[in-house]
């Protein structure tokens, strides 16, 4: 079978990736309820070249609409199509005969477990639900094919009792009392409740896939050598209708893996065992020319349509979507094995649930051409797109980049002079060559790798600019030098991107050397800044361990660093809003600050030299921040409140307006926003940024292993983590189990735990914050005792590592020609080295 004459089948998206990156591939694709949430269970074996060690059994529930997902525990899945419910099977550990599975019930809107039983059952290769979802079909791995009680999970039927054969799919028939088991012979129909089939054949056909067709009497099923028709009512011999053959001198048939029926328009679509998908039009009575919609995959392992009938989704290493009437594509959506996920439309876009995995792809401008490419500057602006799956899945209408434009050459960069003006200041000076009749954009100067200065949007409007009659912009900028005598020189560099978004090559760098006195000694000081917001001008926003946990932190954390030896000079800063009503400055011993939003972003004004109102202040702290320098850290936490909302991530401090629904989906002024925070970090020169977001509550950006943390959601300060080499870390929980804690689980876990100095002293001495809270992450998510429910367990995130780590990797590209698409190209660097 060749594609249809003059029709182009469209480029493929390469599946080549990271020999150290895992996929999963999923065997079953299923919507709950009235289709916003997504199910997709994993393969029995695990991805190729981890038969030997698989990843634990799961199925991920993805919100279509948010976007946000959820592992739940159990490989094999069934719909209920009564109540849109999801059923999980999971083998217990034991040496019983039969063993033990545990069947949960979840919540068709989520992963809320409903209940959980256990019963004496041989492993399942399929399950699936009658119509009326009051029957349970239950086929095990050693053939015997059961009907359970869906409530009970007591036996009714066993089904051909002395049958071994495998059972490969059920498919019931939606309205009626019939269904359809493959298995490794053939084809086998039965009616509900009668243990003999009503019609069956075997021909040693490995049947893996099969529908009802649309006229009420056959079914239509994949095999060797194309798709196959079984009429069930006359019983009569099967007929292949739609061949398969690998085209060339000496076709050879072809294994169809899976199939599906349109509702469009009843048109068929196969994947084929050589990793093609074909659309397959009914003509009469018959099949017209088949159409190569896409391919070659890897693999094809299932293909179904919609509830709404708009989208077509096909399983291979990922998940690709289509739209179900143009066959056009509109998504990819990648998973590996440890839970990470991205979704990239044909246009570039795209999402994740974890920066770490961009490492693993690739966009190109030229499909032939590996050298140019953009940065993963370039990709977080006008490329991360949170929400993007919902966006597709609702049918919203995503322009295409402007590829003319993306292929204009980037301007030059580089450093022209660096002349220190004191012992700890140095003006460096960038010049910066746009293209003719361009110009250059966001200038960016960077010491040791960390962004210290710059200049947003048009470079030559600047006024600091002084521009040369060749078009040239020279901007010098006054930096700070650090002060440690462990540090001999620093190093520039600097970058900028044309109108597009298009990075330059980053410039030479250039070195400066650091003369240090004999003996000399500099003092380097780390203010750590715990927020606690129990109490909250909004009745709906109180908390009853927020400060415990921010007193656990304050003080816990601190008394880690000096355990470690890092030598620095500690600054306590408390912000807190008890319970009953407004904290008045001074009113606690030690004094705290009131956790208003003026003051909480007053403090990170007055560690960036800003002029701030401290009035009502304590003076104990007020005389304690400084201006940070190059030497210094910052380190804020903050357990409070904390919504998205439009894809703006808000903390709710105490003077949140108390007539605002964080329900709506309209930000608030009185919350402190991404942006906000991005502005106030974004003047601290400091080197080290911690940013520790402990927003427990039901309203949180983080709800049981969300799509991304709230934080992330917002481009603009994704993009200062990576600039400024922030360090991040974020966990939520649901409040029951953090007020029976007493203290959220991240703090019990960070202080209780990982920086007690029994935990310290069983690892080597840390060198650095950074190495410290390596070591955090590294020990976090082993720690805590009990075993609280998959739904209940807390979830700690490291992105900003990930960005750190793997950014340098990633080379973002967009299609030359006409029609969007992607294609991965071989390892190798491109323009996209940080300096």
């Amino acid at each position: 079978m060749a594609p249809q004459l003059g029709e182009q089948p469209s480029v493929t998206i390469s599946k080549r990736v990271n020999p150290k990156m895992e996929f999963e591939r999923r065997a079953k694709l299923s919507f709950l309820g009235e289709g916003r949430t997504l199910a997709l269970a994993n393969t029995v074996s695990g991805p190729k070249r981890m038969d030997v060690d698989p990843p634990p059994p799961n199925t991920r529930l993805l919100d279509t609409t948010s976007g946000r997902d959820v592992n739940i525990a159990g490989r094999v899945f069934a719909i209920n199509p009564e109540d849109g419910t999801i059923l999980t099977v999971q083998r217990l550990q034991g040496d019983a005969d039969p063993p033990t599975e545990q069947l949960t019930r979840w919540s068709p809107d989520g992963p809320t477990k409903l209940s959980s039983v256990t019963q004496g059952l041989y492993p399942t290769t399929n399950i699936a639900y009658s119509p009326d979802g009051n029957h349970l079909l239950y086929a095990t791995i050693y053939g015997p094919l059961y009907q359970l009680r869906a409530d009970t999970f007591e036996t009714e039927t066993v089904y051909v009792p002395d049958s071994q054969w495998l059972t490969t799919c059920l498919v019931p028939h939606p309205t009626s009392d019939v269904f359809i088991q493959c298995n490794e012979y053939g084809v086998r129909v039965f009616q509900f409740g009668q243990p003999s089939p009503i019609a069956e054949f075997s021909d040693d056909q490995y049947v893996e896939d099969a529908v009802f067709d649309t006229d009420g009497k056959s079914v239509l099923y994949a095999a060797r050598g194309g798709v196959w028709r079984f009429d069930f009512k006359s019983s009569g011999k099967p007929e292949l209708v739609i061949p398969v053959d690998e085209w060339g001198p000496d076709p050879v048939p072809q294994y169809v893996r899976t199939l599906a029926i349109s509702p469009v328009d009843g048109s068929i679509v196969i994947g084929v065992e050589s990793g093609k998908l074909f659309a397959v039009p009914r003509a009469g009575s018959g099949f017209g020319t088949p159409r190569r919609i896409w391919g070659s995959y890897e693999d094809v392992r299932r293909v179904t349509f919609t509830p709404d009938k708009r989208l077509l989704l096909v399983s291979s290493l990922g998940v690709d979507i289509f739209d179900a009437v143009s066959f056009k594509p509109k998504l990819s959506l990648f998973e590996t094995s440890d839970g990470s996920w991205i979704a990239v439309d044909p246009t570039g876009r795209f999402d994740t649930n974890n920066f770490d995995i961009l490492g693993d792809f690739r966009w190109r401008l030229d499909p032939k051409d590996v050298r140019h490419a953009l940065s993963f500057e370039a990709l977080m602006e006008p490329y991360f797109s949170p929400g993007l799956i919902g966006d597709v899945f609702r049918g919203e209408t995503l322009g295409n980049v402007d590829e003319g434009r993306l292929i204009e050459e980037p301007p030059t960069v580089s450093i022209s002079g660096v002349q220190p003006v004191d012992a700890w200041r140095a003006d460096v000076t960038v010049v910066t060559r746009p293209e003719p009749r361009q110009r250059a954009f966001d200038l960016k100067l960077f010491r040791d790798g960390q962004l210290v200065a710059g200049t947003p949007g048009d470079i030559s409007k600047s006024g600091k600019a002084k521009i040369d009659p060749d078009g040239a912009i020279e901007v010098t900028y006054s930096v700070m030098l650090p002060k440690d005598p462990a540090i001999s020189q620093t190093v520039f560099t600097a970058y900028a991107f044309n109108a597009t978004g298009r990075r330059s090559t980053p410039s030479a760098p250039i070195a400066l050397s650091i003369p240090h006195a004999a003996g000399q000694t500099a003092t380097r000081t780390m203010y750590v800044i715990a927020v606690g917001v129990n109490a909250n001008d909004n009745s709906g926003l109180v908390l009853s361990h927020a400060v415990a946990s921010s007193e656990a932190f304050l003080n816990g954390f601190s008394d880690a660093i000096d355990h470690e030896g890092l030598h620095y000079q500690l600054v306590k800063v408390p912000i807190e809003a008890r319970s009953p009503g407004r904290l008045v400055p001074g009113e606690h011993r030690p004094p705290v600050l009131p956790a208003d939003k003026k003051t909480i972003l007053g403090v990170l004004d007055l560690l960036a030299g800003r002029t701030v109102n401290t009035d009502g202040w304590p003076r104990q702290i007020t005389d304690s921040l400084k201006p940070v320098s190059p030497d210094d850290a910052v380190v804020l936490y903050v357990a409070a409140h904390g919504v998205e909302q439009g894809n703006v991530f808000q903390i709710m401090p105490q003077d949140t307006d108390p007539g605002y629904d964080i329900a709506g989906n309209k930000p608030c002024e009185c919350a402190i926003s991404d942006m906000e925070l991005t502005t106030s970090f974004a003047a601290l020169d400091a080197r080290h940024l911690v940013l520790v977001l402990d927003t427990c509550s039901s309203a949180s950006a983080v709800v049981a292993g969300g799509r991304k943390l709230g934080p992330f959601n917002g481009a603009r300060l994704g993009q200062l983590i990576y600039d400024k080499q922030m360090i991040v870390l974020v966990s939520s929980e649901p409040s029951k189990r953090a007020t029976a804690l007493g203290k959220t689980y991240l703090t019990r876990a960070i202080v209780d735990d990982a920086l007690t100095a029994k935990g310290l002293w069983t690892y080597p001495t840390h060198a650095s914050l950074k190495d410290l809270l390596d070591y955090v992450e590294f020990i976090l998510p082993g720690l805590g005792s009990g075993s609280p429910s998959e739904a209940e367990r807390a979830q700690f995130y490291r992105l900003s590592k990930s960005i750190q780590d793997r950014a340098r990797e990633i080379i973002l590209m967009q299609p030359a020609e006409g029609a969007a698409s992607l294609e991965k190209s071989p390892e190798g660097q491109g323009e996209n080295d940080k300096p």
